[in-house]
């Protein structure tokens, strides 16, 4: 290939990554502006939102955050997917209900969102504690999980992390991060990993190579308690792995 026609073809690729970038940026604000679908899950207004077309792809967010979390994601999943990504309950646009600060009510959440959608089976990926509710719901629901995707997640905490979740729920100015951090701060004593065998779903734990909270031996903990769990660590990213590499995390979840 001579000079001219290797300058030709390199000139197209960085006009073909220019317009994807726009593409990436306008999709980004449409999903922080999309109108919320919203319906009673037991004793909830539960609200989410739905990009995309394809097989559902359920995102779970961590904690005090929302759907939003997942916008850098939606470029390359709902391309592919119908991407789907409720507000826990006290986070976002969901009420608080009467929390009682466990997993299971937490699971059991996520499990009445599936019935509202009309999902009698989905794909679930979660982020942190999102990965330990998905976990959870993989447990007490096979039947409702068709690929299973925690990421940056874990399945146990010590007890310095029981000490900082009570510290955070004691000090909280809002009540939903109050109701998840004692719910995360109960697996110090009731840790996931003796029921993880139950999950019978294909599952991809997905961990970052730089992640303080959730390294990625958290992540290695949960795929060896899961028969034929595989994990995939994403280079160079931190805890909030969404947000620092949201192409290959993307990547990751569609090979699950």
């Amino acid at each position: 290939m001579g000079r001219a026609a290797v300058g030709s073809s390199r000139a197209r690729y960085g006009a073909t990554r220019r317009r994807f970038a726009q593409v990436v940026r306008s999709l980004a604000a449409t999903w922080r502006t999309i109108e919320l679908v919203r319906a009673r899950c037991g004793d909830i207004e539960m609200a989410w939102s739905e990009w995309g077309g394809g097989e559902p792809l359920v995102l779970v967010h961590g904690l005090r955050d929302d759907h939003r979390a997942w916008s850098g994601v939606l470029p390359w999943l709902a391309p592919h997917r119908r991407v789907i990504a409720p507000d826990l309950r006290g986070h976002g646009q969901t009420s608080l209900g009467s929390a009682e600060g466990t997993l299971a009510q937490l699971a059991g959440d996520l499990v009445a969102f599936l019935d509202a959608a009309g999902l009698e089976r989905a794909d679930l990926c979660g982020f942190s504690l999102g990965g330990t509710i998905v976990l959870r719901v993989a447990i007490d629901h096979p039947g409702r999980v068709g690929r299973l995707m925690p990421v940056a997640t874990s399945s146990r905490v010590g007890r310095a992390a029981v000490a900082w979740y009570q510290e955070q729920a004691a000090a909280a100015d809002e009540p939903g991060h109050a109701n998840a951090c004692r719910a995360m701060a109960r697996l110090g004593k009731e840790p996931l990993d003796p029921e993880l065998h139950r999950v019978q779903a294909p599952t991809l734990v997905v961990a970052a190579e730089r992640d303080e909270l959730c390294p990625p031996r958290a992540g290695a903990i949960i795929a060896a308690g899961i028969a034929g769990a595989r994990l995939r660590v994403v280079p160079g990213a931190g805890h909030h792995v969404a947000q620092e590499r949201p192409e290959e995390l993307s990547r990751a979840v569609l090979s699950a």
